[in-house]
C-alpha cells in the first residue's frame, strides 16, 4: 500500500504524483501491487505499491521522549529504515506554550549518521552528566529545554516526518496520552513496538502509538526493540 508522510509535494493533480526525481508519474501506477522505481524513494518520504521491505519505515521516528524532574530531559530516536540515516538532514524543532508551526518554533539540526535498528538520544546538558555513554547530542537550552505542553517536531529536509505533541495548544500540564493525564509532564514516553512510521497525526498517535511510564523512567534510554525488524 502507498505509504505517505509529509506536509508538502507528493500531492495529486490532475491524475499525477511527485516521482523521486521531482517531477511527475501517472497516479495509476499508485495501488497496483508493483513496486514501481519512479516511487520508490523512502528518501522522499513515500513508498509506491509494496517497495518497502517487512518493518520498514521510511524515516526516523521519536522512539522516547523523557521529561522528568529538573532538567532531566531527552528526546530518543530510532532508525527503523534498512539504510544509514544522515542526521544533519534532520532537525529536532520545539514549540513552546501553544506556537504556531513554524513560526513559533526552535530548531537544531542533528550532528552524525545512524545506523538501521539503532537508537540516537539528544539530552539535557545536565542529564548528559549522568548519562555520558548515551547521549550522543546535548544542548541546555532549545529544544531540550521543553516542558510537559510544548511540543517536539522532527523533520526531514524541512518535511515534517514526526511528532509529539499538537502545534498551537497548550493544555494545561501536558497531552493526555493512552488513557493518562498530563502524560508529556513528569513522565517518560515509549513508542510501541509495532510503530515502525512517524506520524503527523499527533490525534491517532496519542491514542494508539505510545506507552506512559513514570518520572525519571531512564532505565532503557538507548535501546529500542520492534516487533519487526526491517529486511529490505
Amino acid at each position: 500500500a502507498l505509504k505517505i508522510r509529509g506536509t508538502r509535494a507528493n500531492e495529486y493533480k490532475n491524475g499525477a504524483i511527485g516521482g523521486c526525481d521531482g517531477g511527475c508519474v501517472s497516479a495509476a501506477l499508485l495501488g497496483d501491487g508493483v513496486c514501481a522505481a519512479s516511487l520508490d524513494c523512502p528518501l522522499h518520504l513515500f513508498d509506491g505499491g509494496d517497495c518497502l521491505g517487512e518493518g520498514c519505515g521510511t524515516h526516523l521516528i521519536i522512539s522516547e521522549y523523557v521529561e522528568g524532574a529538573g532538567n532531566n530531559k531527552a528526546v530518543e530516536l530510532y532508525n527503523p529504515t534498512g539504510f544509514e540515516a544522515d542526521l544533519t538532514r534532520y532537525t529536532l524543532w520545539k514549540l513552546s506554550n501553544g506556537g504556531v508551526w513554524p513560526d513559533d518554533a526552535t530548531a537544531r539540526p542533528l550532528e552524525g549518521a545512524l545506523a538501521p535498528h539503532e537508537t540516537f538520544v539528544f539530552c539535557h546538558t545536565k542529564l548528559m552528566e549522568s548519562f555520558d555513554g548515551v547521549c550522543h547530542m546535548q544542548s541546555g537550552g532549545n529544544p531540550m529545554n521543553f516542558n510537559g505542553n510544548d511540543a517536539l517536531f522532527l523533520t526531514f529536509d524541512g518535511l515534517l516526518v514526526d511528532q509529539l505533541g499538537e502545534a498551537g495548544e497548550a493544555p494545561t500540564g501536558g497531552w493526555y496520552v493512552s488513557g493518562v493525564e498530563q502524560a508529556t509532564k513528569d513522565h517518560t514516553q515509549r513508542r510501541a513496538s509495532h510503530v515502525t512510521m512517524g506520524s503527523s497525526d499527533w490525534g491517532s498517535a496519542s491514542s494508539s502509538e505510545w506507552t506512559v511510564a513514570g518520572q525519571d523512567a531512564l532505565d532503557d534510554l538507548g535501546t529500542h526493540t520492534v516487533n519487526q525488524v526491517c529486511a529490505p
